[in-house]
Parts: structure tokens; sequence; C-alpha cells
């Protein structure tokens, strides 16, 4: 039968099959070994896995292609050569990885979103020049003078409806023409 081996002791192959290789006979009566998928070479001594994943990666070996690795907690990358949190929350955010090897940022104050992106007046305060911080970690919208309400969304402008509005900087009085 074509492609049928017997399986021998790795012994009987010489030199020796090395790493648990098996020696077969192969269609052409030849004793050869059969090598597990880390490994290869005419006496399965390339470890493929040896040095191969990084910071304590675990390597498993395939018979077709590169080996893959299995990070440990805290490290990515197809060999486990970058850490999960590298360059992941901005704006002086800090990184902590979940169970899931997953990276979570814990935001500064004033900034909020999964990466730290956005100050929190970003999508609070509309038509405002600023927004601060209370002491109770409440945000508060610095409204511009034609401006007023909790989020500067009321246009003091409006009671012209439509008449020229003039808006005096000095004494915060909004009249219309």
């Amino acid at each position: 039968h074509v492609g049928l081996h017997r399986l021998l002791s790795g012994e009987l192959c010489r030199p020796a099959c090395e790493n648990g290789g098996r020696c077969i006979t192969n269609e052409k009566g030849e004793l050869r070994c059969y090598c597990w998928p880390n490994f290869s070479g005419e006496r399965c001594e390339v470890n493929h896995c040896k040095d191969y994943c990084q910071n304590g990666g675990t390597c498993s070996g395939s018979s077709i292609g590169r080996p893959t690795c299995r990070c440990a907690v805290g490290f990515t990358g197809p060999v486990c050569e970058r850490k999960v949190c590298d360059n992941y929350c901005l704006n002086g955010g800090t990184c902590d990885v979940s169970k899931g090897n997953q990276p979570v940022c814990r935001c500064m104050a004033e900034y909020t979103g999964e990466r730290c992106l956005y100050h929190i007046c970003h999508h609070f305060c509309t038509n405002s020049k600023a927004c601060t911080l209370s002491s109770k970690s409440q945000v508060e919208c610095v409204c511009s003078t034609r401006y007023e309400g909790v989020k500067c969304e009321v246009d003091r402008c409006l009671q012209c409806r439509g008449a020229p509005c003039i808006v005096n900087p000095e004494t915060d009085n909004v009249s219309c023409k």
C-alpha cells in the first residue's frame, strides 16, 4: 500500500531522531524521522519554538507555517513583543490590563472615553468658552456673554426675534436694536 508507514522507535534511525520524533519507513523503504509540529530537520533537531515567543509567551508549533504564541498577561503581538498598554491611554490616563488581556484606561478627572480622548467639555457644554470641574466633580460650563444656562445652551439674543443683537462684554448685558 502506498502511504502505509510503519512507526518505529526513534532510535532505529541513524542518527537517532531527536525531540520525540518517530522513525518511519517511507514508500521507498527508507527510514526517516517523523517530527512533532514544533520540530523539523532530518533528525527533528530544529526547534521552531526555541526563543520564538518573547516576554514569557508560550509557543505552539504548527505543522504548516510558523508557530503561534500565547502571550502572558500584559503583552500582545505575533511574538508577544508589545505591551498591551503601550501608548493606549491618552491625556495622562493610566492603563490597567483586564483579565481578558485588554487595556482599560483610568482617566484624569477632566477626560473621558475609552482611551481618555475626550475632554469633559467636549460633549457636555455648548457655546462655552471653557469648563471647569467643581469640587464635587461636576462639570461647570463657562459661558460667553451671549449665552447662559447650565450648558450655555440658551442664546440670549433670541429675545431680539431677528432684530440686531448687541452684546456688551463689559456689563454682560444683551440688548436689541
